[in-house]
């Protein structure tokens, strides 16, 4: 059966009579008409386009009506291109490589942390003059403290006496053993000086039994040249045996007194090593003397440091009881906590906690813990990005420059040991570098373009290049800088050439809302890469790139290095 539709044609007409039928007659049958589908218009053929057999005239183009119109085609083909070229592009975007690590908020220098206020003396807490979260300046009362003895005061007044008394033996001591080191000084000097006579007495005797063998030789040489004289006269008949006998006889005697005299004169060389040995042996004995006298007197001395010691201690705690024990501020902050384990009515030794406090400080650090493998990539002097728990942030990894809700930073500090298992600390403080700075509390004058701004508490300086006040505040606004010398510190007071002063800001939040113990996400920022190449390095699991040489511990702690990023701070 054939599935091409064709076109109705309208049915003729009957002639009037067939319409009238004889009763009892089955009428004829006629086809039905068609009738044109409803909803399509009827259209012809676009001219240009071929026919196809399915239109076949019939005015229904169902192909025409649910083709793809021209211009979605080209709209197809460039998303289909733009899919294609976007991640090749892509592949070759900038990405800053980075190097992620968590922690909190910490004040910068030791002494800025939070620590305990401990009980002065041994006794009985008697009252807490502060609460929790109460803030507290330097020397303001925080507790007091009694001693459960009533006469306590008037033992410590007792011993006081005795380590005087103490303190005057061990000084009369010192004194004895000084005056006899003085002695033992001089009887040293006195038996060396006896000991130095008897050896000059017998190098002097060596001198005589010298010249004495000297002597005993030439006369043994001249006699021998006489005898062998006469010897030879003899022989040959002119001398008679009388002058050769003795002539024999006074070269002998000669000979015996030459070996005398070498005999005294090693006896002589015997005693002046003797001598020499008996001097060295003076020496030390004294030397000995002397040094053991020498203890007794660092000894007698040391003593006197321990009653001194004994002494002072006494006298603190007693200046302590007569305060009552009061246990002050030692310096500006907030109480955090007072422990309860030790309230009113508690007792405590001296150095036991009893309250922990806040100090105020102006220079707050994030405390950030990063992975062992990637502590050999970071220096002192790094900039860093960071993500303060309770300021919403949209952090793109690879682009700082586009982060949203990120404050800068910059690496102050690398522990050269694991804080934790794994894990090294580094801490971040606030980026002072510019080229922007932040000013508030402008207290007199304005500043300009051209004025030299001057740090009072650091000595940093700067030229400004422009001038952002705050539209809301005249007061608070942003200084475009150059030429900079040194490094501004947060919330310290800058004075202008122009006769402006004002105040600092950090880029960071203010204390007031950014406390310590906030919790804190960082990156520390490394070299640029293509992005391609960072997907590369994160496929295989390599190390970020770093300089080609390795950092020095020079270059570690003085933070200087040559290929330092320069991160753009957004608006």
């Amino acid at each position: 059966m054939s599935t091409e539709l064709r076109p109705s044609t309208p049915a003729e007409p009957l002639p009037p009579e067939a319409d009238a039928t004889l009763p009892g007659a089955i009428p004829a049958h006629r086809a039905p008409a068609r009738r044109p589908v409803s909803g399509v218009p009827s259209t012809r053929p676009r001219p240009g386009l071929p026919a196809r057999a399915f239109d076949g005239g019939s005015g229904m183009p169902a192909l025409r009506q649910v083709g793809t119109p021209r211009v979605a085609r080209k709209v197809g083909v460039m998303l289909m291109f733009a899919f294609v070229a976007l991640p090749a592009l892509m592949m070759l975007v900038p990405w800053r490589q980075s190097v992620y690590g968590d922690g909190q908020v910490i004040g910068f220098h030791p002494l800025d942390r939070e620590f305990m206020v401990d009980a002065p003396i041994y006794g009985r807490v008697m009252r807490y003059y502060v609460n929790e979260g109460d803030v507290v300046k330097a020397g303001d009362p925080i507790a007091s403290v009694e001693n459960i003895d009533p006469l306590y005061v008037e033992t410590l007044d007792l011993q006081l006496g005795n380590y005087e008394m103490a303190l005057d033996q061990a000084e009369q001591t010192v004194r004895a053993y000084e005056a006899a080191l003085v002695q033992k000084r001089l009887e040293k000097v006195q038996a060396i000086a006896e000991a130095e006579a008897s050896v000059a007495e017998a190098e002097r005797k060596v001198t005589e039994a010298e010249g004495k063998v000297t002597e005993a030789e030439a006369d043994a040489a001249g006699y021998e040249i006489l005898f062998d004289q006469s010897t030879k006269l003899y022989e040959r008949g002119l001398g008679s045996g009388a002058d050769r006998v003795k002539a024999e006889q006074i070269y002998r005697t000669a000979e015996q007194k030459l070996r005398q005299a070498e005999a005294a004169l090693a006896q002589a060389q015997k005693s002046v090593e003797a001598y020499q040995a008996k001097r060295d042996a003076v020496e030390a004995k004294a030397e000995a003397e002397i040094e053991k006298a020498k203890s007794d007197v660092a000894i007698a001395q040391g003593y006197v440091q321990k009653a001194e010691n004994e002494i002072q201690d006494a006298r603190v705690k007693i200046r302590q009881q007569q305060q009552g024990g009061q246990v002050l501020a030692p310096r500006a902050g907030t109480v955090l906590r007072l422990l309860t384990n030790v309230g009113a009515g508690a007792y405590v030794k001296d150095g036991d906690p009893l309250a922990i406090l806040i100090p105020e400080t102006p220079h707050l650090a994030a405390e950030i813990y990063l992975p062992g493998r990637d502590v050999p990539l970071v220096r002192a002097g790094d900039q860093a990005r960071l993500q303060f728990e309770g300021w919403p942030a949209l952090q793109f990894i690879g682009w700082p420059s586009a982060a949203v809700g990120t404050f800068p930073g910059k690496v102050a500090l690398v522990d050269s040991t694991q804080t934790k298992p794994g894990k090294f600390r580094i801490l971040v403080v606030p980026d002072m570098d510019g080229p922007e700075l932040n000013y508030g509390g402008l207290r007199r004058g304005r500043f300009s373009a051209g004025d030299v701004v001057t740090g009072r508490l650091s000595g940093a300086s700067a030229t400004v290049v422009a001038v952002e006040p705050d539209g809301d505040d005249p007061g608070v606004g942003e200084l475009t800088i150059g030429g900079i010398s040194g490094e501004f510190r947060p919330d310290e007071p800058m004075e202008s050439t122009g006769g402006a002063f004002a105040y600092v800001r950090s880029p960071w939040p203010s204390d007031e809302f950014l406390r310590q113990g906030a919790r804190a996400n960082g990156w520390v920022l490394l070299r640029e890469v293509p992005l391609g190449f960072e997907i590369w390095r994160r496929l295989n699991g390599f190390a970020p790139v770093v300089a080609k040489d390795e950092p020095s511990a020079k270059a570690g702690a003085s933070g200087e290095k040559d290929d330092k990023p320069k991160v753009k701070r957004p608006k």
